[in-house]
């Protein structure tokens, strides 16, 4: 009885059912997307051009904007004392209450004295007090919408780099997200075939009758280890086989004897055991 093996190349194809169809529709698709290669190309040149135009935009300014930022500007960092129009104000509305009390006080003749300019100059003092107190009111009102303002402003001048990036970014990766989509596409249809091939090693009658029977301890191979031998064939090249058990108890085995085998063959000593790699048994 010999032991013989070899290695075999297998290759198997794994065709699906429907194959036709499968392959039209990736035919058809790649087809299509030939077809729109053109187009997507077109689109993605717009959308940089977009991005270009955008950027130029922002670079010559937006004259709405600047004159926003410049009324932001002076509003934040001018003076709220200083109104170059209020004393204007002041000397006309003083007009118009010294008049008016001249004529109240002249229809009851007190006119003249001591208590009569008391009263203009305290009337006077009062007026010019309540219109500085309310211009100084509404310029500090206007700074605080002027700095509620700017952030809004400020974001507005960048609104042309956001689409400028947005644009660009669409139209740089346009060509690769449709060349991607179709290769997914495809490759889901025809990644259902698959070429399987491979080296198989098969082993002849000795191998066959070990078969998964040879346990951990089979490998023991120590001639010291095995009782009831028994020679009952051997291997194409001339190794010995023989049936046995270890310890006299158990199963019967069928192997070698480690002190027969090539040295190639032979595995680690285990306490003192020689053990042998069955694997490379010739």
């Amino acid at each position: 009885m010999g032991l013989s093996s070899k290695k075999t190349k297998t290759e198997q194809t794994n065709r699906p059912i429907y194959s036709r169809q499968i392959e039209g529709a990736a035919a058809a698709q790649q087809a299509a997307y030939d077809q729109s290669r053109g187009k997507i190309a077109d689109v993605s040149d717009n959308l940089l051009g977009l991005s270009d135009d955008l950027l130029a935009r922002f670079r010559e300014g937006d004259p709405a904007i600047d004159a926003a930022k410049g009324y932001l500007t002076d509003t934040l960092t001018g003076d709220p004392t200083q109104n170059p129009y209020l004393d204007d104000m002041i000397a006309q509305t003083n007009d118009s209450v010294r008049n008016q009390l001249q004529a109240k006080m002249g229809t009851r003749g007190l006119t003249g004295g001591s208590d009569y300019y008391g009263l203009i100059g305290r009337e006077l003092a009062k007026n010019e007090t309540g219109l500085r107190y309310t211009d100084y009111d509404k310029a500090m009102d206007r700074k605080t919408q002027a700095a509620g303002l700017a952030p809004g402003v400020t974001a507005a001048e960048y609104i042309p780099v956001a689409g400028a990036m947005e644009a660009g970014q669409a139209g740089a990766m346009l060509p690769l997200q449709g060349a991607l989509a179709n290769s997914a596409g495809v490759g889901g249809l025809l990644g259902q075939y698959q070429n399987v091939k491979g080296t198989q090693k098969q082993s002849g009658s000795f191998m066959d009758m070990l078969g998964m029977g040879l346990q951990a301890a089979s490998m023991f191979s120590d001639r010291r280890l095995k009782t009831d031998v028994r020679r009952v064939g051997r291997t194409d090249a001339g190794t010995p086989i023989y049936t046995y058990r270890y310890g006299g108890e158990g199963p019967f085995h069928m192997g070698v004897m480690a002190d027969e085998v090539n040295e190639n063959a032979l595995g680690p000593v285990v306490d003192g055991f020689a053990t042998v790699r069955y694997e490379e048994v010739a």
